[in-house]
């Protein structure tokens, strides 16, 4: 997906499935620019599996990442490690922590983004967590 600009994707997962997959699209897009991700759980997610490490994979383009339905999962962690690590001109990222199907869990999720995000995200970066 060589022109791709902006890439829009609403995902509804089971447990604590792995979302790494997704770089592949990131990798996939080399003009991405927008990267706006809506995951919602369909069962409740598991905080106990451990956070695997991610794949090394430059990307120059991409400038804003929005994440919805965050809940602090292993997967959600594995995710934001990977832009992270890898979009080196990353200016922004939106971390929402709606979930359509689990709304119950959204402000423990909050809670849990505004304590576990601050310190990994460098200080170029601007972190919005709604």
């Amino acid at each position: 997906m060589p022109k791709l600009k902006k890439l829009e994707i609403e995902y509804i997962a089971r447990g604590d499935e792995s979302l790494s997959r997704l770089a592949a699209l990131i990798r996939a897009s080399p003009h991405l620019e927008e990267f706006v991700f809506q995951l919602n759980w369909y069962l409740h997610p598991r905080k106990d599996r451990e956070v695997k490490a991610t794949i090394s994979s430059p990307h120059h383009h991409l400038k804003l990442f929005k994440f919805g339905g965050y809940y602090g999962s292993p997967s959600d962690v594995e995710l934001l490690s990977y832009v992270l690590g890898n979009c080196v001109v990353l200016e922004k990222i939106i971390i929402g922590t709606h979930s359509v199907c689990l709304p119950e869990l959204e402000e423990s999720a909050r809670k849990t983004a505004k304590q576990q995000l601050p310190p990994q995200i460098p200080r170029h970066i601007e972190l919005v967590i709604l």
